[in-house]
C-alpha cells in the first residue's frame, strides 16, 4: 500500500513533526495489509487518513496506538526526534498518544469524572478512601479547558452519544495527549454535535495537539484537515 500525502491549506510551517512513521510495514499470515508507508503529524494540525476499506487504515492507526506493532524491520517510529516503539497502548497513551474509536469505550455505570481518570491514580486520603471532591475537581479542569459544561458528577449512561464523545476526548486530554486519533468521529452525530465537535477540535489545534483523522466524508474532510494521506 502506497501513500500519497498532499496539502489542502499550504504548506507545513517550519514546526518540527512530534511524530514520524518511516517505511511502516506490517503483515498477517503472510497476507501484507501495510508495505513502506510514511506519514509525519505536526503540533496543531488536523492530518487526515484516508482510503478504501482494506487499505490498511485501521492497521496503521493500531500500530500508531500500540495495539499492533510493525513487522520485524518493518519500519521506524519517532516520537520528537527519538525512536520509539509501544509496548502496549497503555505505554502509547503514557507518551501522549490516545485514540478515540469510532465505538466508544467508556463505562455507563460510572460519572464522567471516573471515566475521564479511568486509568490514572485517583488522588487519596491517609486512610486510602478516594478523595472524591479532588477526583471531580480534576475532571472539571479538563472539561473547562474543552469549553464543555458537562458536570462531572454525572452518570455516562444519561448523556447522549455526542456528549459521550467529548467525554472521551477529555480522558485522552487527561493524559496530555500530543497526538490524538479520532477513527470515523461523527459517524453517529447529528449536524449541530458535529459542529460543535469541530469547535472543539479547532480548540485542540490551537493548544498544539495534532489530530489524525480518520473519515469517508469528503466534505469534513475538506473543511477541518490541513493535510491528508491517502492510504491505497
Amino acid at each position: 500500500m502506497a501513500v500519497n500525502e498532499m496539502s489542502l491549506k499550504g504548506q507545513q510551517s517550519l514546526k518540527k513533526p512530534v511524530l514520524n512513521m518511516e517505511g511502516i510495514s506490517k503483515t498477517f499470515s503472510s497476507v501484507t495489509v501495510l508495505n513502506n508507508v510514511r506519514i509525519e503529524l505536526y503540533p496543531g494540525e488536523v492530518h487526515a487518513l484516508m482510503g478504501e476499506n482494506g487499505a490498511g487504515k485501521s492497521t496503521f492507526m493500531k500500530i500508531l496506538a500500540g495495539i499492533h506493532t510493525p513487522d520485524d524491520n518493518g519500519g521506524k517510529i519517532y516520537l520528537k526526534g527519538q525512536p520509539i516503539l509501544w509496548k502496549d497502548p497503555t505505554d502509547a497513551r503514557n507518551k501522549g498518544i490516545s485514540v478515540i474509536h469510532q465505538e466508544l469505550n467508556l463505562s455507563p455505570n460510572l460519572t464522567i469524572s471516573e471515566n475521564i481518570l479511568m486509568g490514572s491514580t485517583f488522588p487519596r486520603n491517609g486512610l486510602g478512601m478516594v478523595k472524591w471532591d479532588e477526583v471531580h475537581e480534576r475532571a472539571q479542569e479538563v472539561l473547562d479547558s474543552m469549553g464543555s459544561n458537562l458536570n462531572p458528577r454525572q452518570l455516562v449512561s444519561t448523556l447522549s452519544v455526542a456528549q459521550q464523545q467529548m467525554v472521551e476526548i477529555a480522558r485522552a486530554l487527561s493524559f496530555n495527549a500530543e497526538v490524538l486519533i479520532m477513527d470515523e468521529p461523527t459517524a453517529s452525530l447529528t449536524d449541530k454535535e458535529i459542529k460543535k465537535l469541530f469547535e472543539i477540535i479547532d480548540d485542540l489545534k490551537k493548544q498544539g495537539v495534532a489530530i489524525v483523522y480518520i473519515s469517508h466524508r469528503m466534505e469534513e474532510i475538506f473543511k477541518i484537515s490541513n493535510r491528508f494521506t491517502v492510504l491505497r
